[in-house]
């Protein structure tokens, strides 16, 4: 069963981009695997597009409400156990798949995985941005857990050389930075139930409430390695968002997680509260 994944990917009038994602994923996936887009209301011709894939692809559609209620649409369709994302204007490596499958078969009580990935501007390719995104200048071994080979873990793809592996749990610092890119992700839908959605009620940061619930449901495991280009571009992108929207948007998230949380606040107050003020 774990050897079929399903893409979920939201989009939003980016015609001229979406094709270029699907293909990304088409050289990633294996037998068994399905691309599922789902169609937040475009109006360009994103599904004209799209069906130069044929039945490589299946397009849902939803009304226009937005990343995270696209993405849990896609959730909702989606049947087979592991669910892997990917937005519109990004693109996947073609080890991606292969390398967080084969750690998640080897370790079944990983609940969900990510990594580090490149920014692909129109100045050059930027290695290493996840340390851009958290900030934090702890080293993984400090933020999850200790690191092994992943050779100890699970094959190489060729090509593919050797990284480390962090698994642990994520939940405290995922509530003091955000750690995980979304395009990165990779999850066991069947193990993690309710803790996979995304908020549908904030302006930003839909992502790190799902991030945060599947921390607090089980294990994470980070692969010290890229296995994704986020492309710049002059569009909007989902990380675009006022100040202001910003700021409620974590407040609101931090207090219905962790805050709503009596077993975590009896140890972590102290650091709940001092978030809650940045």
């Amino acid at each position: 069963a774990m050897t079929d994944a399903r893409l979920r990917a939201p989009s939003f009038n980016r015609a001229a981009l979406v094709c270029r994602a699907v293909e990304s994923v088409l050289a990633a996936i294996e037998p068994g695997d399905e691309i599922i887009v789902v169609d937040d209301g475009s109006s360009d011709d994103t599904v004209a597009r799209l069906a130069s894939f044929g039945d490589r692809v299946r397009v849902v559609f939803s009304s226009h409400r937005g990343a995270g209620a696209a993405r849990n649409h896609g959730i909702r369709v989606a049947a087979n156990p592991l669910i892997a994302f990917l937005d519109s204007d990004d693109t996947w490596m073609p080890d991606k798949l292969a390398l967080q499958r084969a750690l998640m078969e080897s370790r079944p009580d990983i609940l969900f995985s990510f990594s580090d990935f490149v920014s692909r501007e129109p100045t050059g390719d930027y290695a290493r941005q996840l340390r851009r995104w958290h900030h934090d200048p702890r080293s993984w071994d400090d933020i999850l857990g200790p690191g092994v080979a992943y050779s100890s873990v699970a094959p190489l793809p060729p090509g593919r050389d050797d990284f480390r592996v962090h698994v642990g749990d994520l939940y405290l610092s995922e509530m003091q930075r955000d750690y995980v890119a979304t395009f990165t992700l990779v999850v066991r839908a069947d193990k993690a139930g309710d803790a996979l959605r995304f908020s549908e009620d904030v302006a930003t940061f839909e992502d790190w409430e799902c991030f945060a619930r599947l921390a607090r449901a089980g294990k994470a495991a980070y692969l010290d390695c890229e296995t994704a280009w986020q492309y710049g571009h002059a569009g909007p992108r989902l990380t675009d968002a006022a100040a202001l929207d910003r700021a409620l948007s974590r407040l609101r998230i931090l207090e219905r997680v962790w805050g709503a949380d009596p077993e975590f606040l009896k140890q972590h107050e102290a650091e709940y509260r001092e978030v809650g003020r940045k």
